[in-house]
Formats: structure tokens, C-alpha cells, sequence
């Protein structure tokens, strides 16, 4: 794991670096600024950046917030609330900048989530895979998790689930 890099809880203001950094990392899926802010909002709890220790600038993040597994969610889009009887951790995000990547970040981050999904009580995480993602998530032990993904991400998505 790298140490120039560190996860650390996003603040209220950073949508429009994650906005940045999503416009980077995921081109062909295009997000407005305004869900990133949706969800800093929703829960603050479940929205990290991974920051360069020495500079503090945003070179990743990770979006997540509790969810009910058979609701699927569209690409871009507002949440209104969060359910009041969630049974499953909703993992909207992980984009690292190409300069974090292959020091251990994902996992890293991936953990981060598995801890927060714990502190609600879930059990599960839930996410949509895009198919360059799919390799990583079935090694972090992501499998098939029986829906199709909301039809927004395009072909070749995937949704995905983790039982902790």
C-alpha cells in the first residue's frame, strides 16, 4: 500500500473535484456535478477522496450509501432520500486518477467501504461493474449479484455483490 496517498472523509464541497476526477476516469459515463453533490449530502459517511499526503490534492474518491439491493439506480441520476429499511451498502463509486493506480488504493478503498458497510449492519455491497472493471471486482470477490444493471450504464454492465 502506498503511502503518499490516504483515504480521508470528503468534504461537504468536494463534488466538483470528484466531478473532476470522474470526467477523467470514466469519459464514456458522464455524471453532473449535482450527483456528486446528491450524495456528499445524502450520506457524508459513505464519501471519501483519496488525497496525496503531501500536496492534499484529491487524486480519487469513493462514493457509497446504504440501499436496497433489488432498487436499481440510474447513471446520473438523484437520489431523493435514502430507504428507511436498507439491507444492502450501495457502492456508487471507486475512480482513481491513472497515477494511483497498482499501489493498492482499490483494495484499500474497497476495505474502507466493507468497513462502513459493517458499522450500518449490512452485509452485503452492491454495485454496478462497467467491463473494464469486472476482472477487478470478481478478484476482490464481487460475483454476479442476480439482476441485470440498470440499463443507463450501457451494454456490458454488470451489477455485482459482495457478502461480508
Amino acid at each position: 500500500m502506498s503511502k503518499q496517498y490516504h483515504w480521508t472523509p470528503a468534504p461537504g464541497e468536494a463534488a466538483g473535484e470528484i466531478a473532476a476526477i470522474a470526467a477523467a476516469v470514466h469519459a464514456g459515463h458522464p455524471e453532473a456535478e449535482a450527483v456528486f453533490q446528491n450524495r456528499l449530502s445524502l450520506y457524508p459517511e459513505g464519501c471519501l477522496l483519496l488525497t496525496e499526503r503531501a500536496s492534499g490534492r484529491a487524486a480519487g474518491y469513493l462514493l457509497s450509501h446504504p440501499w436496497r439491493r433489488a432498487d436499481s439506480i440510474a447513471l446520473d441520476s438523484l437520489i431523493a432520500r435514502l430507504p428507511e429499511a436498507p439491507d444492502c451498502l450501495y457502492l456508487h463509486d471507486i475512480a482513481l486518477l491513472s497515477k494511483t493506480r497498482g499501489r493498492g488504493m482499490g483494495a484499500s478503498g474497497l476495505a474502507a467501504v466493507e468497513a462502513i458497510a459493517r458499522r450500518e449492519g449490512l452485509n452485503e455491497i452492491v454495485l454496478v461493474a462497467l467491463p473494464g472493471a469486472l476482472r477487478f471486482w470478481e478478484e476482490t470477490g464481487f460475483r454476479p449479484a442476480g439482476k441485470a444493471a440498470h440499463p443507463s450504464y450501457g451494454a456490458g454492465a454488470a451489477c455485482l455483490m459482495k457478502r461480508l
